[in-house]
């Protein structure tokens, strides 16, 4: 009795003779080799699905409403800029984020909680904030200091859209918490 020789492919019905494909892969049916790599497909997301966050910046890349608006770029991130290499359990911090375009900055901190995250921030330069993500808009309310507070965000991507006093547009790069 021989032990594991005669198990079925999983997977395949039929053989799919590699040799065969590559001692001259034109002799091989499209048919077939397209069956093949849809399998291969449903094996890989089984395996290894594709992370949720990738979905919701797919639509956040596409979701760009004002194209006229100045991006705010990325200047620090305490995610990056702080990389501990320690060991044992390291400690959760608050993350903190800064943008800066020609006439607005931005300072940003960011708390993940078990469910959601709480934003801090500090604007210079703008009279509105509005906090956007893959598929909401929420307007954020600035005191006379240019501090906000906004809480209960879901985590994925999200931005921040703000007013100047000049009414034009500045963005920032999106986040992902």
């Amino acid at each position: 009795m021989s032990y594991g020789t005669e198990r079925p492919d999983p997977v395949s019905k039929e053989k799919f003779d590699l040799d065969a494909y590559a001692a001259d892969p034109g002799d091989v049916a499209e048919t077939e080799y397209d069956d093949v790599m849809d399998r291969l497909r449903i094996i890989g997301a089984s395996i290894d699905p594709m992370p949720s966050m990738v979905t919701d910046l797919a639509y956040a890349a596409f979701e760009t409403r004002d194209l006229d608006a100045e991006l705010a770029a990325l200047t620090a991130d305490s995610a990056v800029d702080n990389a501990q290499l320690v060991r044992g359990a390291a400690v959760a911090a608050p993350r903190m984020v800064s943008f800066e375009a020609e006439s607005v900055t931005v300072e940003l901190q960011v708390e993940r909680g078990s469910d959601t995250a709480q934003l801090r921030g500090f604007v210079v330069g703008a009279v509105a904030v509005t906090l956007e993500t893959a598929t909401t808009r929420r307007p954020v309310e600035l005191d006379e200091h240019g501090w906000f507070l906004v809480e209960e965000v879901p985590f994925g991507a999200l931005r921040l859209r703000l007013e100047r006093p000049d009414g034009r547009h500045v963005s920032t790069e999106w986040l992902a918490v």
